[in-house]
């Protein structure tokens, strides 16, 4: 198995052969293929396409229009996030490892859970924040934020203004703390969004998504909607104890 040769500036990057993470949260197993990684854009559609990384020094700041479809700005970059495309799967692994999917597994995080919330002022200024939490198979995580302003053209304020910071490493049990802190970001009455890749362990702890489609071509293949902070506080709440166990193994499908 072997990942075609790739730039991180890549959008998709391909195995040669199909995968199956074996996923373990608390008592329940998915079973998820894929032989795709997309690279993981902050869930936000009404915006241009911004990249999740992991910036130097961890925070990063600009102020203008992301350059275009393909993300100018982020050219060059080492700290892209790619996501693999699941697919719930029926399919066996084989019961073989080699150095290349260790490689691979060691460097992709495997489950993500993203927010997203907006606010528009009086003035028409528009907000918003999102934060995607991502945990790998060596159930390490990081929370990378971005908070945006568009449209704001007041005297002496930049028209776009764009912040992205990204956590420590931290242990899985302690992420969704870190995660519900970092969404709290307007009045606790605005509208919330949520976010799961795989989308199948979505659909087992909150039911179907609110929006089945959106994200096509996405990591990002549902969206659960929330009318409060509180309502996404609860059900963010429901992937606790499966964080608290939480294993991965990823093996080549049959």
């Amino acid at each position: 198995m072997a990942l075609e040769p790739l730039s991180l500036d890549r959008i998709v990057l391909n195995t040669a052969h199909p995968l199956i993470a074996t996923i373990t949260m608390g008592e329940q197993e998915f079973h998820c293929e894929f032989n795709e990684l997309l690279r993981c854009d902050f869930p936000v559609p009404a915006w241009e396409p911004i990249p999740v990384e992991i910036p130097p020094g961890n925070s990063k700041s600009w102020y203008e229009r992301p350059a275009s479809k393909d993300n100018g700005f982020a050219k060059g970059s080492n700290g892209l996030i790619h996501l693999p495309l699941f697919r719930q799967s029926n399919s066996a692994p084989q019961k073989t490892y080699d150095e290349e999917i260790l490689t691979l597994v060691a460097a992709t995080p495997v489950l993500a859970i993203a927010t997203r919330s907006h606010h528009i002022e009086a003035d028409h200024s528009k907000f918003v924040a999102s934060s995607v939490l991502l945990v790998w198979a060596s159930r390490i995580a990081v929370v990378i934020s971005l908070d945006g302003t568009e449209g704001v053209s007041t005297e002496g304020a930049a028209p776009h203004e764009w912040h992205l910071n990204a956590s420590a490493s931290m242990k899985v049990e302690t992420a969704i703390d870190e995660l519900l802190t970092r969404s709290k970001v307007f009045p606790s009455s605005s509208s919330q969004s949520l976010y799961v890749a795989p989308n199948c362990i979505g659909q087992h702890l909150l039911g179907q998504p609110t929006n089945p489609d959106f994200g096509t071509g996405s990591p990002w293949l549902g969206e659960w909607r929330f009318d409060s902070f509180g309502s996404l506080a609860a059900a963010l709440s429901r992937f606790r104890p499966g964080l608290d166990d939480f294993a991965v193994h990823v093996l080549p499908s049959k």
